[in-house]
């Protein structure tokens, strides 16, 4: 006698599947591994979005405050350094003028594309009476063969402004 094939497939499913039985999945998948991931994430979101609010409205962090020189007053001078040799480096410009005091930084501007000087760069400087000297013992004075043009920066920074 021989079977339907589709009766003995019917068979053979229905003895599969009552051996086969498992439990629901009532937590959608997600293990306790899975939700505390879920609630660090969501702490980590909750942290950047104060952050960001804070400055936004111009509030202080507590890392800002610890990051600032305990000698800066909030006079930083930034000092416009032209026709430097186009050989000059960011640690060059730094030790000429640290000779004068302390330098914040000091950086060569060059161009985006080839990476060459432009020939100018820019000092930052946390003390004004040093930054005055920098710039008047440094203006036409000769650094690798050329005589330096220095000034305090015309843009400055906000709230620097020299007033005329």
């Amino acid at each position: 006698m021989e079977e339907n094939p589709s009766q003995a497939i019917g068979q053979n499913a229905s003895t599969e599947q009552s051996a086969t039985t498992e439990l629901p999945d009532t937590n959608g998948g997600c293990n306790l591994g899975c939700a505390i991931g879920i609630v660090v994430a969501v702490a980590v979101v909750a942290a950047v979005v104060v952050a960001l609010l804070r400055r936004r409205r111009g509030a202080k962090t507590d890392d800002s405050a610890a990051k600032a020189p305990a000698s800066d007053d909030g006079k930083t001078v930034e000092i416009y350094v032209g026709n430097l040799n186009y050989a000059t480096t960011d640690d060059q410009l730094r030790k000429e003028f640290a000779k004068f005091g302390v330098v914040k930084s000091a950086r060569v501007v060059t161009h985006r594309a080839s990476g060459k000087s432009k020939g100018y760069g820019f000092v930052l400087m946390p003390h004004r009476n040093e930054a005055e000297i920098a710039i008047s013992k440094l203006n036409n004075h000769e650094v690798m063969g050329r005589k330096l043009r220095v000034n305090e920066a015309r843009n400055g920074i906000p709230g620097n402004a020299k007033k005329k």
